[in-house]
């Protein structure tokens, strides 16, 4: 990961730099009772990189089991996904300066060389972790980053100032950038409430008031209702609250008076019947009827044509009642309430019992039948009539007794184009809320990769030079930190030294091949 090194930087192996895993605290190191901080992998903030909410727990019960850290060591998940997803923190604030946590983890120990925040926002990089996961030993989904590795990797060393002024200017930016980002991830429930707000308004005549104003002569040409309109109803969930032909008004708003309310099997084509559709499709069936699940109808009301399945054309004609014409509505009635309308090509497909067909007749156009049975008023009907608690779901005869709003036809074509133009806004906010999301997540990774080349701050020596002073170049402190290591290492860790060495001669001369 080094390419050429600004002035007054050195590189370095991370044993080097840093005591990897360092051995654990003797059983004598503190009173077996003392309060300890425990840190499972979830009390990692990937994104703040920091821990938080930690347990705590007696010395004795968390001793032998789990990965030990103090104050200032720098802490990495070393499993998949917990290291693709860049869970790592300088340890802070532990209860008596120790802390105990998951074995998944890998601990760095600065020896003096390197700040542990440096090293913190380092091992943060993209690049890393990349590289890290070409060299993951175990199998899919347990895979891990080896201590071998960690050992081969070589790091660019500043000068101490240099490492504080670069962690100051990458946390600042940072901040800024966590800022931006939490601001935009807001901005998709606004958008939602947004398009719920244009649906209730059109679908109740309040986007299409001035309209009306302007056009007294447009007529409502519905065929009068031979069936009672019903007080609200109240009863056992799962129980069908609607009764044939009886139309349930409970909670739904008034409507202007060239509007009126009709049951939605009052809406459909003659000869048709709102129903669900296959219950046994049987194993995929190449070439086969593809059949639309509730899983295949999207947020948007879009129908997923990539992912539908196929059955017999024997099953499929045991329910032909079922099939599907391009402009047919679908309302999912098993866990969501989706509503989609099938596009051109899926004439002869057909439905799973999760999802109701409608098939409009000439009273109502599909695309507004779809968007009022996207709408709140008509949502909060439905989901009063849920029943089940792991599959909350709605009868079927409760789908046929939806009352839908219905204005003239020239209105609803007025609604649709109205909600086209404001959707269309939400989705192009939407858009946008995307592209900047993508590039905040990229400036982040630009900002760490121009801390760790020198270009994110003027380097110590550029500043010595301007200011007319000496410093000390990283390659100095790294030889008087080697030569007081040297001395200080028992002889019974010369055989270590002597591995350690050598693993630092080879990372060294692939750092200088790079």
């Amino acid at each position: 990961m080094i390419d050429e090194l600004p002035g007054g930087w050195a590189a370095a192996p991370l044993p080097e730099l840093f005591e990897i895993n360092p051995p654990k605290p003797s059983a004598d190191a503190m009173a077996a009772t003392a309060a300890v901080s425990f840190v499972p992998m979830p009390a990692v903030d990937a994104d703040a990189g920091a821990i938080t909410a930690p347990e705590e727990r007696a010395f004795r019960t968390v001793r032998k089991g789990y990965t030990a850290f103090r104050d200032g060591d720098v802490i990495l998940a070393k499993i998949t996904p917990c290291f693709e997803n860049g869970k790592a923190a300088v340890a802070r604030r532990l209860r008596n300066g120790l802390g105990f946590g998951s074995s998944e983890f890998h601990v760095l120990r600065s020896r003096g060389v390197v700040l542990p925040e440096y090293l913190f926002h380092f091992v943060r990089q993209r690049r890393f972790r990349q590289e890290a996961a070409d060299h993951m030993t175990g199998t899919a989904g347990q895979a891990r980053v080896p201590v071998d590795y960690l050992r081969e990797v070589v790091l660019p060393v500043p000068p101490i100032a240099e490492q504080r002024r670069i962690v100051e200017n990458v946390e600042a930016v940072l901040a800024r950038v966590k800022a931006a980002r939490e601001r935009l991830a807001r901005v998709p429930l606004i958008l939602k409430r947004f398009r719920q707000a244009a649906l209730a308004a059109a679908c109740s005549g309040r986007l299409t008031e001035e309209w009306r104003d302007a056009h007294p002569e447009v007529a409502l040409a519905l065929p009068a209702r031979p069936h009672r309109t019903a007080a609200a109803r109240r009863g056992r969930r799962g129980a069908n609250l609607s009764i044939e032909g009886e139309l349930l008004l409970d909670g739904m708003p008034d409507l202007p008076v060239s509007w009126a309310y009709r049951r939605a099997d009052e809406l459909v084509e003659r000869g048709t019947v709102i129903t669900y559709g296959i219950v046994l499709p049987g194993p995929e069936v190449s070439g086969g009827v593809p059949y639309v699940r509730q899983q295949d109808v999207l947020e948007d009301g879009t129908i997923c044509m990539d992912q539908l399945r196929h059955t017999t054309i024997q099953i499929a004609g045991r329910h032909d009642r079922s099939s599907l014409r391009a402009g047919d509505v679908l309302l999912c009635i098993i866990r969501n309430l989706r509503v989609g309308l099938v596009p051109q090509g899926l004439d002869g497909a057909n439905i799973t019992q999760g999802t109701v067909r409608m098939r409009p007749a000439d009273l109502i156009r599909p695309e507004y039948l779809a968007a009022y049975l996207a709408s709140p008023h008509a949502q909060e009907w439905m989901k009063e009539r849920y029943f089940g608690m792991d599959m909350p779901r709605i009868n079927v005869e409760d789908a046929r007794a939806i009352p839908i709003a219905v204005p003239p036809l020239l209105e609803q074509d007025e609604v649709l184009r109205r909600i086209g133009i404001l959707l269309s806004l939400a989705d192009a906010v939407h858009r946008r809320v995307e592209k900047g999301t993508t590039r905040a997540n990229m400036l982040a990774q630009a900002v760490l990769t121009k801390a760790f080349s020198g270009e994110l701050v003027p380097t110590e020596a550029e500043l010595a030079r301007a200011e007319g002073r000496d410093y000390e170049p990283a390659s100095a402190l790294l030889e008087r930190i080697r030569a007081g290591h040297a001395m200080s290492s028992p002889p019974r860790a010369a055989g270590r030294r002597k591995r350690d060495s050598a693993q630092g001669r080879r990372a060294g001369r692939r750092a200088a091949q790079r």
